[in-house]
């Protein structure tokens, strides 16, 4: 009997524990980055060439006013050898409207690598003319093609708003913690209740016979 009494006992201070302590409690979840619709496309990549120089360009399908990251390949036109220590620079019109872009060589990628980033604002055709400068050598290179894509699932960027949450963090206040306290005072005074009056019980027992 007394065993079930102290089960007792304990199976209702976890009731209340929960009871108090579960509807403060508020879950927040860890932000991670959310991929819906940001599947990135393959590559796509556009060639032209001059007298001296072939010009290999590479870049991930974009959608019109977003930065578009470049790579131009430079090859020797004769050997298909990739040229390095040249000055590129290119030149993207669409109608009356052109914009310059600055190609550096990074030390990271691969030899003849040139990397540069321009800003489509149209989804129309654009057409790129490269100056090529390497010692006595120079030459211009045209390539046609460049264009936005509007059903592109590329993007650039990634705002804050874009996230999910996942995972559970609880909090407590000083509210909480007082009532949790107040509970379990409780509880230990119920049980320290409970002994003294099965012992004045015992003792009454024995008195009695």
């Amino acid at each position: 009997m007394k065993y079930n009494v102290f089960m007792f006992l304990k199976i209702a201070f976890i009731f209340c524990s929960l009871t108090v302590f579960l509807p403060w409690v508020w879950c927040y979840a860890a932000q991670v980055p959310e991929t819906r619709g940001r599947i990135r496309s393959e590559p796509q990549a556009l060639s032209g060439h001059g007298e001296n120089f072939e010009v290999v360009l590479k870049y991930s399908p974009f959608k019109p006013g977003t930065d578009v990251p470049l790579v131009a390949y430079i090859l020797d036109i004769a050997t298909n050898e990739p040229i390095k220590g040249a000055v590129l620079s290119g030149s993207l019109s669409s109608g009356n409207e052109s914009v310059s872009v600055e190609f550096k060589e990074t030390k990271n990628d691969l030899p003849g690598a040139y990397r540069g980033t321009v800003r489509v604002q149209t989804d129309k055709p654009n057409s790129w003319l490269f100056d090529i400068s390497l010692g006595e050598k120079s030459d211009l290179v045209a390539i046609d093609g460049f264009k936005a894509d509007k059903d592109s699932q590329f993007l650039s960027h990634q705002t804050a708003s874009e996230y999910k949450e996942t995972g559970f963090v609880i909090t407590l206040t000083p509210v909480r913690i007082v009532l949790l306290i107040a509970v379990f005072i409780g509880f230990q005074m119920a049980v320290i209740y409970f002994v003294r009056r099965r012992s004045v019980s015992g003792r009454s027992m024995k008195e009695l016979r």
